[in-house]
């Protein structure tokens, strides 16, 4: 492995403290006499292990000496061909060589122990050294090739029965998914609990520690996508376990990620004196072990600490100092986000050329660290893992797939040509729409570089006028005719606005269904990604409210194939069923047509394109009511009590986890309840003197002052809310554009 595999590193700030299964060493009082007694042995096997054990001791406290005498050992078990004592030795040089954050040496001494391991044929020696190959490319970020070892190590694990190695390596790759997408927690979750009930059943106090840490972590993680205190809690009440453990065994690497994580917790809060007192003992724990990486970290958290603060001198100290360092580790995804956080800073402080230089460094960064195709194969690899348990699904699946694909060949012919032509002129606008864009774009750079020109060389304006004046006249005239082509680009979208809008169901359709209700309908874009629907047969009422993939043109292109679908889907339901029709039913039909429609196999190279939505059936006679979600949740309101109807975690199209059916929610109406259906442009919009997303909880709170309002009243009441969140300037003094389109729903039963 040379310099150039090492650039590969992209670590994740929250997850680099998170060295897998590292314990701190310590030299106790009879390490002196350990050597003195080793250095009268005769070279032979016997000094060899002696040797490998006081190496695995010191490896973290005593860095010089562990190298020195791991060097001695493998030199010595070479020279007597001593292969075990070969593989130990390079196992033991590895791991000192990864605590000091020597990834290229430490990858290279653990490639040598597997091989001496293999050629041991010891089973339990290669599963550790694949696991140690593994620890290394999570450490530069590789996660495709950490998967792939751990999944090595795992099935050599369970082969010969290592309960405490299986717990181990489960750990481990429930750290890769989180830190690879911190957003998706049952993944993770489900991982570290199988290592936590097996280091239970063991009664391992080192892999019970690490497992309250793993899951500690990953639900800070949560408490920071949905800033709930419950889950603040969760992960505190595993964190106060591990640290239990650790200071009995004396653990200071475990002991500094825990305040580590505590710090961003309550820096979340807004518990600012707490934050800092754990970040600097963290700090200061870090120092003493010579931790490069966890110190760039606690740079970083106090950074974030001053910011929160308005200290930003202090802030971009700490940055710089983080900055220094991780530059002479090479840890490219800390040196990203310092490039970001520094921007942040600059700007906050008026450097606005220097945020803007620094602003640059981070975009490019960025770009070369993202890579598509790692994490296609790394969900492959956890697929091909439950293979063989899979199968009989999978063939299941194909049939059914069939079966649907034969119902989607006796579709209307003239439906499918509509669709075509309106597919096809939404291509059109959206290519001139692009290739006008750009132009202008292009046209507005040059103008602009033209006039820097004229301001820099003001000495010699009059020698230069006549031709600085023809260039910019030429330079007008592009500009006249680029937007002459934009307003004819913004002139064919305002018409298929109008397509749009005749496939929605109009507003005295919607007359007919609800008495009290409202729609709060804010395309982003003229025409929308986010729609809605309803349908009425005999008692039964449907409505649905979807975010399609994307906003604008290729959303509404998404909008026109569903409703196409939803026409076909329901009145085949309404024909089947009558009224007992399940609003689960519809979303599983719509998925498979979807995915049907866009050629959605799973396979590399195909259209992720789908959409998020929320469907409920309503049956008046009966007075109940089948609530349903792909990813959208429903909120009803009783009795001054709101009640959150979560969605599945899935959404209507191609999906790279489990497929399941969609589940019903089912519910017994009173008269008066209040349901609200929603995408979420709304809770996303940014805004606020904070610059923060408006997000469910506010909107929750806002429902609750005002549902006893008539409905038009509320959507005066929400719009209004939204704009003026939208519209209030920062710190800096400005304001947000509209982000996403921005549907709401509500209706009274």
């Amino acid at each position: 492995m040379n310099a150039i595999f090492f650039k590969k590193s992209n670590l994740t700030i929250l997850f680099l403290l998170f060295n897998i299964f590292v314990i701190t060493g310590q030299i106790d009082s009879k390490t002196d006499s350990i050597k003195s007694v080793i250095s009268t042995m005769p070279d032979d096997s016997t000094k060899v292990n002696e040797l490998n054990d006081l190496v695995w001791q010191i490896k973290i406290s005593d860095y010089e000496n562990a190298v020195k005498y791991g060097k001695e050992s493998y030199e010595l078990a070479k020279k007597i061909n001593y292969t075990k004592g070969v593989a130990y030795a390079t196992k033991n040089l590895g791991a000192a060589y990864f605590y000091r954050a020597d990834y290229e040496n430490a990858y290279q001494y653990y490639q040598e122990s597997l091989e001496a391991f293999n050629k041991a044929e010891n089973k339990k020696g290669i599963a550790i050294a694949l696991r140690n190959i593994g620890n290394v490319f999570y450490q530069i970020g590789d996660w495709k090739q950490a998967l792939d070892n751990y999944f090595k190590s795992l099935a050599l694990r369970e082969e010969i029965g290592d309960k405490k190695g299986i717990a181990a390596v489960n750990d481990a790759i429930g750290l890769v998914y989180a830190s690879y997408k911190p957003e998706d927690f049952n993944t993770p979750a489900e991982y570290h609990n199988k290592a936590l009930e097996i280091n239970r059943e063991l009664e391992n106090d080192y892999g019970l520690s690490t497992s309250y840490l793993y899951l500690g972590r990953l639900y800070y993680g949560k408490f920071i996508l949905d800033t709930l205190k419950t889950s603040a809690d969760t992960a505190i009440l595993y964190l106060n376990k591990c640290r239990k453990i650790s200071k009995k065994m004396q653990n200071i690497r475990y002991l500094t990620t825990i305040d580590d994580i505590l710090g961003q917790i309550y820096l979340a809060s807004e518990q600012y004196d707490s934050a800092y007192n754990y970040f600097k003992g963290s700090l200061d724990l870090k120092e003493q072990i010579g931790n490069a990486y966890g110190i760039v970290s606690s740079y970083i958290y106090l950074s974030n600490y001053y910011g929160s603060n308005g200290n930003y001198i202090k802030s971009e100290k700490y940055l710089n100092d983080a900055l220094g360092l991780s530059k002479k580790i090479n840890s490219r995804n800390q040196i990203k986000e310092i490039y970001g956080s520094l921007a942040n800073v600059y700007y906050q402080l008026g450097n606005y050329k220097k945020s803007a230089k620094v602003l640059q460094k981070y975009i490019g960064l960025k770009d070369s660290l993202q890579n598509e195709e790692k994490t296609k194969e790394m969900t492959q690899l956890a697929m091909q893992h439950e293979f063989d348990k899979k199968e009989k699904l999978r063939q299941l699946e194909e049939k059914k797939k069939a079966e649907l694909q034969a119902e989607q060949d006796k579709r209307d012919k003239l439906v499918k040509l509509a669709l075509s032509a309106g597919l096809l002129f939404m291509l059109i606008i959206a290519f001139t729409m692009v290739r006008s864009y750009k132009r202008k774009v292009k046209a507005n750079q040059i103008l602009k570089e033209k006039n820097n020109e004229i301001s820099q060389k003001n000495a010699v304006l009059n020698q230069q006028k006549e031709e600085i004046l023809a260039q910019a006249e030429n330079l007008q005239e592009a500009y006249d005719k680029i937007e002459k082509q934009h307003r004819n680009i913004t002139d064919s979208i305002i018409y298929a606005q109008r397509i749009q809008e005749a496939v929605l169901p109009p507003k005295e359709y919607f007359d007919t269904l609800l008495e009290n209700y409202f729609i709060l309908y804010k395309p982003r874009d003229i025409v929308s990604g986010d729609y809605y629907w309803a349908r009425k047969h005999n008692n039964i009422k449907i409505i649905i409210a979807a975010d399609c993939t994307g906003h604008g043109v290729p959303g509404a292109f998404m909008s026109l194939l569903a409703i196409s679908n939803l026409n076909e889907i329901v009145n085949h339901l309404f024909h089947k069923f009558e009224n007992n029709i399940k609003a689960s039913e519809i979303l599983n039909r719509l998925r498979t047509s979807i995915k049907t429609a866009l050629r959605q196999t799973g396979k590399d190279g195909e259209s992720k394109d789908g959409m998020d939505m929320s469907v409920c059936v309503i049956n008046e006679d009966k007075m109940t009511a089948t609530v349903a979600g792909a990813q959208n949740p429903v909120l009803l309101i009783r009795n001054n009590e709101i009640i959150k109807i979560k969605g599945d975690r899935m959404p209507v199209g191609i999906h790279y986890g489990e497929e399941k059916p969609f589940s019903d929610t089912e519910i017994t109406l009173i008269k008066g309840d209040k349901f609200y259906m929603l995408s979420d442009g709304y809770i996303d919009q940014f805004g606020g003197e904070k610059s923060r997303k408006f997000m469910i909880h506010n909107l929750k709170k806002l429902l609750l002052e005002i549902y006893t309002k008539p409905m038009p009243e509320q959507k005066e009441i929400l719009n209004k809310v939204i704009n003026d969140w939208q519209n209030k300037p920062d710190k800096t003094g400005n304001s947000f554009e509209q982000i996403d389109d921005i549907l709401v729903i509500g209706f009274e039963i």
